[in-house]
């Protein structure tokens, strides 16, 4: 979380993409963990499953989730048809009236499973609401996309800016117990 918030910006002196010098994070680190060292954090990012994280050249950044303004690293790209976001049921009444927005982040995060959707719908509620996004519609209009970098097992992130209600609409029970299903292990 340190790496997202703006205190990395301002105390770490992260430039306009969100990185950061390992070496000036490092004593911040030392002082809950002393016996890490750069090669520590070299095997942590290699080994994180979703891969959250990146390091280059003594550099160390989130790819995404930043509490403040960042240059996205990449240029925009063409989604999926279809992208998945999970909330719970208060925030999905509001998502369908008013659009997904940054609500405080840099950008919308959204993924390309509902699997990957309902998982992150579950750190709120233990009953996630699963919201589609027609992306390739919000494309063609307009709305911008672009590849997180993060993935996991379960899907990839991918960025947004914010999207308006027009593109988003709840999945079916069908829709769910489909993608769900077909996840399960045999």
């Amino acid at each position: 979380m340190l790496l997202r918030s703006e205190e990395a910006r301002d105390r770490f002196r992260a430039d306009q993409y969100g990185w950061v010098e390992l070496n000036q994070l490092m004593p911040e680190i030392m002082k809950q963990f002393p016996f890490v060292t750069p090669e520590h954090i070299d095997e942590v990012v290699a080994k994180d499953a979703q891969q959250r994280l990146m390091v280059k050249k003594g550099k160390i950044r989130v790819k995404a989730g930043h509490l403040y303004p960042v240059v996205i690293p990449t240029a925009p790209i063409s989604p999926p048809a279809f992208l998945y976001h999970g909330t719970c049921e208060e925030a999905a009444d509001k998502i369908l009236s008013d659009g997904i927005r940054k609500m405080g982040k840099a950008t919308v995060h959204v993924t390309n499973t509902i699997v990957r959707a309902k998982h992150i719908g579950s750190r709120k509620t233990p009953h996630p609401v699963i919201l589609v996004i027609d992306a390739s519609r919000a494309c063609a209009e307009g709305v911008r996309f672009w590849r997180s970098g993060q993935k996991s097992p379960d899907g990839e992130i991918f960025l947004s800016d914010e999207i308006p209600a027009k593109f988003v609409r709840r999945a079916s029970e069908d829709e769910i117990a489909t993608a769900t299903k077909s996840k399960k292990p045999k």
